[in-house]
């Protein structure tokens, strides 16, 4: 019963990401409020400007990228569990002994992967499985608590390594996490931020 307890203990955290509308941008005929689209789910870093810069305002003409407020038609809602310290053996889905009905009817109805190659490590786990990516390329070699100052171990997660929350938020979904991630290295941890690095 311990061994069954502990396993059911072991679900840390899980991410539910669903298909609620994000606030909208405003159209071509409204004009801009604070520096235009309200949605956090545009990066125009590397999109070309298409409107007109003139040397009257009255000239000008503006121009926002398009963004996508809302998930398509009939897009799934999206539920990831994340177990820590677990293996196969501890979920039924996969053969495992201790009996998960719950896990098990949404694996039913859901994705099962099984290639997953742990680091040995939970933070650095986390994060390869939310960005999808080995976790020296996103900063995350070791624990975040841990962060030095090298390639690879600084917990500074490069804008190009999106996770699969921001993906998604892009798309159109609006993403709530429960759980613990521990991504944040010790340099970041208070209420003045940096808070854009997550």
């Amino acid at each position: 019963m311990k061994s069954i307890s502990r396993c059911l203990l072991a679900l840390t955290c899980f991410i539910y990401l669903g298909c609620v509308p994000a606030p909208p941008a405003p159209s071509s005929s409204t004009p801009a409020v604070s520096g235009g689209p309200t949605t956090s789910a545009i990066d125009d870093s590397e999109t070309e400007f298409q409107g007109k810069i003139a040397r009257r305002y009255e000239d000008s003409v503006e121009w926002w990228p398009e963004t996508v407020t809302l998930a398509p038609e009939g897009a799934p809602n999206v539920l990831l569990i994340l177990l820590d310290d677990t293996g196969f053996a501890q979920i039924g889905c996969f053969g495992g002994l201790t009996e998960t009905p719950n896990i098990d009817r949404l694996a039913d109805n859901g994705l099962r992967y099984n290639n997953f190659h742990t680091t040995a490590l939970c933070s650095p786990s986390r994060a390869s499985i939310m960005a999808g990516r080995n976790p020296h390329s996103i900063g995350l070699g070791s624990h975040s608590l841990t962060a030095m100052g090298f390639p690879g171990y600084n917990a500074i997660i490069p804008d190009s390594a999106k996770s699969v929350a921001k993906i998604m938020q892009m798309n159109g979904y609006v993403n709530y996490a429960l759980g613990k991630w521990d991504h944040t290295p010790l340099y970041e941890v208070s209420q003045a931020g940096p808070l854009a690095q997550r």
